[in-house]
């Protein structure tokens, strides 16, 4: 038991489901259409960014989208203004198209069957 949201993984999986809501109220009200692996980069990479400030980091024999999130984290952690590099997003992405939860949804580096079905806020 207990309650979710006491340790510090669990809070970042919150900060990693808040950034998909957040950005599924902003991009739908602009009527912006973003790819399933841009979604979940983004989630990963701000539930490491949550994690790390906080002293924490994924452990060691994480899947690649850990280890991926966790250098780019390291990079613009505490740097106002950081922007992620384009290669950086690329192979996080890549990543994420190659994890089975997501590939066997029928994601792809470039699809939108993910972000399509998330009508949670409809």
């Amino acid at each position: 038991g207990g309650v979710y949201g006491a340790s510090l993984v669990e809070q970042s999986n919150i900060v990693h489901e808040a950034t998909h809501a957040a950005k599924w109220l902003i991009y739908k009200k602009a009527g912006i259409i973003e790819n399933d692996t841009q979604d979940e980069a983004a989630a990963y990479l701000a539930g490491t960014l949550y994690l790390m400030h906080n002293g924490g980091d994924w452990p060691p024999g994480s899947h690649l989208i850990f280890v991926a999130a966790s250098r780019i984290a390291r990079s613009i952690l505490n740097k106002k203004g950081s922007i992620v590099p384009a290669h950086d997003e690329a192979r996080l992405r890549s990543f994420v198209s190659l994890h089975p939860v997501y590939s066997n949804m029928g994601v792809v580096y470039d699809s939108t069957v993910y972000v399509a079905r998330k009508g949670w806020f409809d």
